[in-house]
């Protein structure tokens, strides 16, 4: 299940860059482990300061593709049987490939979505 969700790494990025959409899951700081809201809630900008969210890889792809115009795509190498990602600029017509391949989707996929986060 901890494979839906974002690391912790990623959570602490996206809170640097402004991601502010509820979610059901957070992070406790103090322990940097994931768990469960009761009330979906936009704990980073709500009186909850000792929790982070802790979106799943999806909305955070839709987030990015919202706010950068772009779009993460996740492919299978199949003569390796790994993952790379593709990052596609909607308004420029530009894509960037990745230069590494993953053992899965997920690690793929945070892989994007930290390198878009990091630029």
């Amino acid at each position: 299940m901890n494979s839906l969700y974002v690391s912790y790494e990623i959570a602490v990025l996206l809170e640097e860059k402004g991601f502010n959409l509820p979610t059901i899951a957070c992070y406790y700081k103090e322990y940097q482990t994931l768990g469960f809201c009761l009330v979906p809630t936009d704990s980073n900008n709500s009186d909850y300061t000792n929790v982070i969210s802790a979106p799943t890889h999806q909305e955070v792809a839709d987030w990015i593709l919202d706010k950068y115009k772009i779009f993460i795509e996740i492919r299978l190498l199949k003569y390796k049987n790994k993952f790379y990602y593709m990052l596609h600029h909607l308004e420029n017509d530009e894509s960037m490939l990745g230069t590494d391949s993953y053992e899965t989707p997920f690690d793929a996929m945070e892989a994007a979505i930290k390198y878009k986060l990091s630029s």
